[in-house]
């Protein structure tokens, strides 16, 4: 065994610090402050009045006491009792919700509810299980740091589990965040990472300086074509509060996995909710708390790491995707700053739009929703659009409806746009998620525009949609001649001011 596993076996938080000194184990933890969450305006929100559900083989230890009063309630969902503790669950919860002052949660201000299987269960069970805490808790993000083991390579969106979520999502405004598992290389994401409306998170390394997604991270598309997962967070390797306790209940142990990845995620979008109730008002502040919503602030605010491929071709000169994810990194690495100043820009109906912020609104069948960002913008370019597979209630979870929709964008010389050109189109005909993302924008007038092309299971007349964006605005011309004159005028004045003395 090396001197790493012995320490990633030990439980005892002195035999931690026996194998690594304290700087580097502040290293190795770094996985909150990695995504922002200590950075600028969303550092004032932790969770507050946010409910997570939480489900796993096992539940967390309520004892330890970094998790101390974060626990609301724990089951066993065969027996009803509070569930068998185990060490799993309570390293996941850990990442969420600890109260560590030196290794805390992402979300230390919200309140937990967990739901343990003990490790056997049917696709029904684990449905029954998160509508349990969705319905009588009223849970608002559900975190499930577990896949099914020997499925890898079978997460399509066809399980009755993967189906019961989409579900899940769509009647109880869950946000649900699921890992991928943990088996390296292409489309060995196990169930239920098919699900189309849940948010499939990778795990990146985080140690500073390495960032970069983790050798066990499994990468899409997965086996019908879809682009999984939908983003990557730090998950290897992590400081943890574990299960046993201690005998002063302080336990840590350091742990890797896509399991570490997720809740950071989680976490992140229960804060957003905070933000988005105590910001927001009426319609907005009902809107805000969709999970289309919020998925695609999520992705669209992610940072790209090195080597990200968006699969972008150029057919008549128009950069076109139809696999709009990187296949290991999804939309990029969770950036919490980034996804609260595109989520605190506020919604915009379809007319005219800021160049940053968000819309929860419908497209009817073969129409288009237009976009129009008043200011010019030239440079980088972020759009994201997300919407629902449509599922019907248990215990079937039959598919009811599932639409196609494209992201498309269109520059103009001028802002009264007299003639426009189609520059970008993210036009994928198996995903739910379409994402634009270009770089070098030329100066111009830019309007964007969600079409409902095709019907592909269902009749819907329309379709609902959450879409995020931010382009980089820059002043008018007019503006800009009168800033140069402007300078002109007092460089001339000083030279004068110079030559009188």
């Amino acid at each position: 065994m090396t001197g790493f596993s012995r320490c990633v076996a030990s439980l005892a938080t002195a035999a931690l610090t026996a194998c690594f000194p304290f700087h580097q184990l502040l290293a190795m933890s770094n996985s909150v402050s990695l995504v922002g969450v200590y950075n600028g305006p969303i550092s004032n929100y932790t969770g507050i009045g946010i409910r997570i559900g939480q489900v796993e083989p096992g539940v967390p230890a309520t004892n330890h006491l970094f998790l101390g009063g974060q626990v609301a309630f724990t089951t066993n969902i065969h027996t009803g009792t509070s569930g068998i503790v185990d060490a799993h669950a309570t390293q996941v919860a850990g990442v969420l919700v600890s109260t560590d002052t030196v290794f805390r949660g992402i979300a230390p201000g919200a309140k937990l509810y967990s739901a343990g299987h003990q490790g056997y269960a049917t696709d029904l069970d684990l449905a029954q299980s998160v509508f349990l805490l969705a319905t009588n808790f009223n849970t608002r993000v559900m975190n499930q740091s577990f896949s099914l083991p020997g499925t890898q390579g079978n997460a399509t969106g066809t399980s009755v589990w993967e189906r019961a979520i989409d579900r899940l999502v769509s009647q109880t405004t869950n946000i649900f965040v699921q890992t991928p598992g943990n088996i390296p290389g292409v489309n060995n994401l196990r169930i239920p990472a098919g699900s189309y409306n849940a948010i499939v998170v990778g795990a990146v390394s985080n140690i500073t300086g390495t960032t970069a997604v983790t050798d066990f991270s499994p990468s899409g598309p997965l086996a019908d074509g879809r682009s999984k997962p939908d983003i990557v967070a730090p998950g290897a390797p992590v400081v943890v509060p574990t299960f046993p306790v201690g005998p002063d209940g302080t336990n840590r142990t350091v742990n890797s996995g896509t399991s570490f990845a997720a809740p950071l995620v989680a976490g992140t979008a229960a804060r957003l909710l905070q933000v988005g109730t105590t910001t927001f008002t009426g319609s907005t502040r009902d809107n805000s708390q969709d999970p289309r919503v919020i998925k695609a602030t999520l992705m669209n605010s992610a940072t790209k790491l090195a080597g990200w491929n968006g699969n972008v071709t150029y057919p008549g000169g128009v950069h076109t995707t139809t696999q709009p994810l990187d296949p290991a990194q999804g939309a990029g690495m969770l950036n919490a700053p980034a996804a609260y100043n595109n989520y605190a820009a506020g919604e915009f109906n379809p007319g005219n739009v800021a160049p940053t912020g968000w819309d929860l609104h419908s497209v009817s069948f073969g129409l288009t929703n237009l976009y129009r960002v008043t200011p010019p913008v030239a440079g980088e370019i972020r759009l994201t659009l997300t919407w629902y597979r449509n599922v019907g209630p248990g215990p079937t979870f039959s598919v009811t409806s599932y639409n196609d929709l494209d992201l498309l964008l269109w520059r103009s010389d001028d802002p009264g746009f007299s003639t426009r050109t189609l520059v970008a189109r993210s036009i994928s005909t198996v995903n739910n998620v379409e994402h634009l993302y270009l770089t070098n924008a030329p100066f111009g007038y830019y309007e964007f525009g969600v079409h409902f092309k095709a019907r592909v299971t269902g009749t819907d007349a329309s379709e609902f949609y959450g879409i995020a964006w931010n382009l980089s605005a820059v002043p008018e011309p007019s503006i800009l001649l009168l800033l140069t004159s402007s300078t002109a005028i007092v460089l001339w004045w000083r030279r004068c001011r110079l030559k009188s003395r």
